[in-house]
């Protein structure tokens, strides 16, 4: 069996401070899937030494989560796909979150 391939191509939505990756997977030379994941910074109301300011918001340096907003893989290589997926986040210090979505107002 064929390792599963993942190309990443990242973007940058400036106005809502969003990186939007679009993920492909393919097994050979077949396209298997594809997802998408927006990584948001994490917001806080505290003066801590870490900061970043934007439209008179407090972000957090290094504190950026993950949703999940699209995730479209042939039923078999799900499992697979995602794990490669969750790795990549992981590398790039950026976790999935898994709680009610929120959007924040910047």
């Amino acid at each position: 069996m064929y390792p599963i391939d993942m190309k990443v191509n990242p973007s940058y939505l400036d106005d809502e401070l969003i990186i939007a990756f679009t993920f492909q997977f393919q097994l050979s030379q077949n396209k298997i899937g594809e997802a998408v994941v927006f990584t948001y910074p994490e917001f806080s109301s505290s003066n801590e030494e870490k900061e970043l300011y934007h439209n008179d918001r407090t972000i957090l340096k290094n504190n950026k989560f993950a949703t999940l907003k699209e995730f479209n893989v042939i039923k078999e290589y799900e499992k697979d796909s995602m794990a490669k997926l969750l790795y990549f986040l992981k590398v790039i210090g950026i976790k999935l979150y898994e709680g009610p979505i929120k959007k924040a107002v910047i």
